[in-house]
C-alpha cells in the first residue's frame, strides 16, 4: 500500500507506508470512472455533463441525468460505473463567508464518499478525469479519498489492497500529487499510531515507530 508517483518526467519514490495509493500517469482499462467537473462556468459544467452522459450512459436513462439537479451523478457506462461530480456554487453568507463550506471540504468529503463506493464495489482500478479543476481541490480529494482508504486492520495484517488511480488531465500537477501524499501520510500515520495497542507503542518504541 504505497504510493508511487509516476509522471512523463519523474519517478516518485514511496511517500509512506501507510496510503494506499499507486497513481500513474499511463492510460488503463478500468473498472470505474471519476469526473470532476471544476469550471466556474454552469454552461461549460452542462456541456461537458451531457458528453459525458451521451457518450457513456445508456440510452434510455441519458434525459434523467441531464435534468437532474444533484451535484453527483452516478450510472454504469459503458466504460464501468461512472460518477460526475460538479464543483459546488458557494454563496457568501454572513461574517464574510468565514462560515461558509469552503470548496476544500467539499472536496474532501466527496473524495472520502467516492472511495467508500469504490472499496464497496471492490474496484481495483479508477481513472479520475479533471475538468478546470484548481490545485486546492485535487489535492482536497486525494486526501479525501486516502482517509476514506484506510483500514487499521488490513495495514496491521500487511495485507491491504492497492487501488490502482490514472489521472487524466490536459495539466499533470506533479507537486499537488506530492503534496497531496504528504498531507494524506501524516494524517494516516497519526490515525495507525493512535490505533496500535500498547505491546506495540510504548515509550520505548514510540520513537522508532515514528
Amino acid at each position: 500500500f504505497n504510493v508511487y508517483g509516476k509522471y512523463e518526467e519523474h519517478k516518485g519514490n514511496s511517500a509512506s507506508p501507510y496510503c494506499q495509493f499507486e497513481i500513474q500517469s499511463k492510460v488503463i482499462n478500468n473498472s470505474a470512472v471519476i469526473y470532476l467537473l471544476g469550471s466556474k462556468s454552469s454552461s461549460q459544467r452542462a456541456k461537458l455533463l451531457k458528453e459525458i452522459v451521451l457518450s457513456n450512459a445508456n440510452e434510455l436513462a441519458q434525459e434523467k441525468y441531464l435534468q437532474s439537479e444533484k451535484k453527483i451523478v452516478s450510472f454504469a457506462g459503458t466504460l464501468g460505473h461512472v460518477w460526475v461530480a460538479q464543483t459546488p456554487e458557494t454563496k457568501k453568507g454572513n461574517h464574510n463567508g468565514l462560515l461558509d463550506e469552503s470548496n476544500y471540504t467539499w472536496y474532501r468529503d466527496l473524495g472520502a464518499g467516492l472511495m467508500m463506493q469504490v472499496k464497496s464495489h471492490q474496484f481495483e482500478e479508477v481513472t479520475l478525469a479533471l475538468h478546470d479543476i484548481t490545485a486546492e481541490n485535487l489535492q482536497a480529494f486525494i486526501v479525501g479519498c486516502e482517509m476514506a482508504a484506510y483500514n487499521f486492520l488490513s495495514h496491521y495484517k500487511n495485507n491491504s489492497k492497492k487501488i490502482k488511480v490514472n489521472i487524466v488531465s490536459k495539466k499533470f500537477p506533479k507537486s499537488v500529487i506530492e503534496s497531496a501524499q504528504l498531507e494524506a501520510a501524516a494524517v494516516q500515520l497519526t490515525r495507525h499510531l493512535l490505533n496500535l495497542p500498547p505491546n506495540d507503542i510504548n515509550p520505548a518504541t514510540v520513537e522508532a515507530l515514528i
